[in-house]
């Protein structure tokens, strides 16, 4: 038996958002945590860059903003992002529109507390 994936089933379906116009962005990241959603970060509408966390629910198609502690990285795009575990994911560099960033933010997300936290950044430049 092979393990291949089978292209032909895959299809695109668009999703139903409540409120659908109430976040629009372009250069964010989206990263799955816990199976059952997605945090978007950052980005920007057209006019603003954004240093918001949005939670999107997949089960719900319901989009609902973080609340959370600590300092919020700045407000940036074209960053990266990954989930560690389940719950956290870290957010590196990107460009704040006057400047490219270098830092490392990890948002903890447990069910109790969100806190975003700044690494130190010991990156050597070449």
């Amino acid at each position: 038996s092979s393990l291949e994936p089978q292209i032909s089933s895959l299809a695109w379906t668009q999703v139903n958002l409540q409120d659908q116009d109430q976040y629009p962005r372009h250069s964010h990241t989206s990263t799955l945590i816990r199976e059952n959603y997605i945090l978007t970060f950052g980005g920007s509408d057209g006019k603003k860059y954004w240093n918001e966390a949005l939670l999107f629910d997949i089960q719900k198609n319901v989009y609902r903003p973080v609340d959370y502690t600590g300092e919020a990285p700045k407000a940036r795009i074209f960053h990266t992002a990954c989930s560690l575990d389940e719950n956290e994911v870290i957010i590196f560099g990107g460009h704040s529109g006057d400047e490219v960033l270098s830092d490392v933010h990890i948002l903890t997300m447990y069910s109790y507390d969100r806190k975003f936290s700044e690494l130190e950044n010991n990156f050597v430049k070449v």
